[in-house]
């Protein structure tokens, strides 16, 4: 998501102009814009933690970590207009790294391999910190899971 937010022209990543970040959560997110000064918009953050699910599929455990990110724009106060811009413009950055992410998968590019087009959930967020909207957006790339019951990892009973 770095390489996504450096090489995204409309976002544009630097040092010089910070415009990627990590959270913990949307409360952390609400925290971290409050006390960022330094940051610009439009922006793209990731969370730290990471949620998933486990399963099979054709018998094989299945990993399924979901990842998310979300595109945040800074819009005036009492600007309904605004805010309504900022959420279709930040829908359409984030689909345009749905599309390089889709592209990477076609490729076999950056382990997306096995990335679930099939369903990408999304929903609008804001305000946030200091009057921030946008969307967040999850993905899901599944993998296999190393679920092996093996009886010497256990004090069994004899």
């Amino acid at each position: 998501m770095l390489d996504c937010a450096t090489r995204l022209k409309a976002i544009g990543h630097t040092e010089a102009a910070p415009k990627f970040f990590r959270y913990s959560s949307l409360g952390h997110l609400d925290e971290l814009l409050s006390s960022m000064n330094d940051i610009e918009f439009p922006a793209l953050g990731i969370p730290d933690n990471q949620d998933g699910s486990l399963g099979n599929a054709a018998d094989n455990a299945v990993d399924t970590p979901q990842y998310d990110f979300c595109i945040i724009k800074h819009v005036d106060y009492e600007d309904h207009d605004a805010r309504e811009t900022a959420k279709a413009e930040c829908k359409a950055l984030g689909l345009k790294i749905i599309a390089r992410l889709r592209y990477d998968a076609r490729k076999m590019q950056n382990g997306l391999t096995f990335l679930r087009f099939s369903n990408v959930p999304y929903q609008t967020i804001g305000p946030i910190g200091d009057n921030c909207f946008g969307v967040l957006f999850s993905i899901q790339v599944a993998d296999t899971a190393n679920v092996v019951y093996v009886a010497a990892d256990w004090n069994l009973a004899e």
